[in-house]
């Protein structure tokens, strides 16, 4: 069985929701990322709100990936638990 899954994000522009969930069994949603450099700071995804809501909105099955550029256990901690608060209010 084979499923046809879109990978969205901010560089994907504005995508109109209904229209996709016409053709998609899935959306992976990117949530954010790590920064280069020394300060390595977390940042959401632009679109990540707007994707993930009118995803839901239009009945589209979700997931979700982050960008990781964790040096470190803890690092690596951090994002997580970043990622986990971003989701809290979404039922994926």
């Amino acid at each position: 069985m084979s499923l046809l899954v879109v990978d969205v994000s901010q560089h994907n522009g504005n995508i109109n929701w209904p229209s996709v969930a016409r053709n998609v069994d899935a959306a992976i949603i990117r949530v954010g990322y790590r920064g280069y450099g020394a300060a390595g700071t977390l940042s959401v995804d632009a679109k990540f709100k707007t994707n993930i809501e009118a995803a839901l909105r239009a009945k589209i099955p979700v997931g979700v990936y982050w960008c990781s550029q964790a040096l470190s256990d803890a690092e690596a901690k951090q994002e997580a638990e970043y990622v986990a608060g971003l989701l809290k209010p979404y039922d994926i």
